[in-house]
């Protein structure tokens, strides 16, 4: 008899080790699925653009000249700026008035206050773009114009839940017994802000503003309804001049000049070119987060 139980246990162990080597597989795979896929999308886009690489050198491509595929003239340059432009100014904006909100939420305002300013911060957390576009060109262009600085003011706009979201979360992982050895040793509630939890909150403030920085170099329809279009041949100067962006290149163009082949390539080269500033400036600022790790332990 125990040996017809262990022969029943083993014919029921056998299915099951079965499904747990499956299941272990499977998830395995999307595993790594996951890691491969910014490597298949870089090398899908590489592929796209090869013809355009081939006889263009990054010199050409990134010279202070004027865009116009049909005559072979090809730069990303004044886009790059405008990026660069428009993104920056973003997240100073963004950034200190984000993290005011968040300081008083957490540290000043009364429970009830946090419990009405989470949802109002997820409900603008998911308007669609064309939303804060609309808004841009009703309430800031009649203010500023078609320019990079109103492309700026509204990108800001919707990066601002992100900081906010994260950081009311880094406030709040603060232990309650860092402010009270400070409030018992005499500290006011400035002083208890400013050199105990936002000290403490570094790392997690500077991933913060990295994501905030992904979520703006990436975004396209908001800022193509607002920032008033690249001057033929000049680079934008300042806030006050009209311009394009990576991302606002691509979709300006690309549905109606995508059956010409140098003209497809070239946009496809601007999505890399896009692809490879977001992945680096994403792999610099894990390590810049990791310093500022070490440095704090």
């Amino acid at each position: 008899m125990p040996g017809r139980a262990a022969l029943r246990r083993a014919s029921f162990a056998s299915p099951r080790s079965l499904l747990d080597s499956g299941e272990r597989a499977l998830l395995g795979t999307l595993a790594c699925a996951l890691v491969l896929l910014p490597f298949v999308i870089g090398g899908g886009l590489l592929m796209a653009a090869r013809g355009l690489l081939a006889t263009k050198t990054v010199a050409e491509l990134f010279a202070p000249d004027s865009w116009n595929p049909m005559r072979g003239r090809i730069t990303y340059l004044p886009f790059l700026i405008g990026t660069l432009w428009v993104t920056g100014l973003a997240v100073l904006i963004a950034l200190p008035l984000s993290l005011a909100v968040a300081v008083y939420a957490s540290e000043y305002a009364p429970r009830r206050f946090g419990a009405v300013l989470k949802p109002a911060v997820d409900v603008v957390a998911g308007l669609p773009s064309v939303i804060f576009g609309l808004w841009g060109v009703a309430l800031i262009v009649p203010v500023t114009g078609y320019n990079i600085l109103a492309a700026a003011f509204v990108l800001a706009v919707m990066i601002m839940p992100i900081i906010i979201q994260i950081a009311m979360e880094v406030f709040s992982a603060v232990p309650p017994s860092l402010r009270e050895a400070a409030f018992a040793l005499g500290a006011t509630r400035f002083e208890v802000v400013n050199r105990v939890v936002l000290k403490k909150s570094r790392p997690g403030l500077v991933a913060a503003s990295v994501l905030a920085l992904a979520r703006a170099f990436g975004e396209t329809l908001a800022v193509m309804m607002v920032i008033g279009g690249a001057q033929k041949g000049r680079l934008p100067q300042g806030p006050l001049d009209q311009a394009d962006t990576l991302p606002t290149l691509i979709a300006n163009r690309y549905g109606e000049m995508s059956s010409v082949p140098l003209v497809s390539e070239s946009l496809l080269g601007a999505a890399f070119i896009l692809f490879l500033v977001v992945v680096g400036f994403t792999l610099v600022s894990r390590v810049v987060l990791a310093r500022v790790k070490r440095g704090m332990e």
